[in-house]
């Protein structure tokens, strides 16, 4: 897929829910609603995507560093190359208010 969804107007917890069904059958093509056709591969890697802005947040909240940290997060290498780059930090942002209740 390579990317990157906006996790705004979403739940992260149900994102996470619904792809693990999906990954479970290991198809060779899975048509997005949105983006080109992908396999599993892609499904994995947008659930490792999801997983990945999670720890971050997490770790911001276990350290107690403020959620304005989130914004010099840099992008790990392996979602570097993924389009809508702009989505991230608001990704994290979200994500960090809805696990701080914000």
């Amino acid at each position: 897929m390579k990317r990157r969804p906006w996790l705004g107007d979403g739940s992260v917890s149900d994102w996470t829910n619904d792809l693990i069904a999906p990954s479970k059958l290991n198809a060779e093509v899975i048509i997005p609603g949105h983006g080109p056709i992908t396999d599993n591969k892609g499904i994995v890697s947008m659930n490792s995507y999801i997983q990945s802005l999670s720890k971050i947040v997490d770790n911001v909240i276990r350290n107690k560093t403020t959620g304005d940290k989130l914004r010099l997060t840099p992008v790990s290498a392996e979602f570097k190359d993924w389009l809508f780059g702009n989505f991230f930090v608001p990704n994290l942002i979200n994500l960090y208010e809805l696990k701080k209740g914000i």
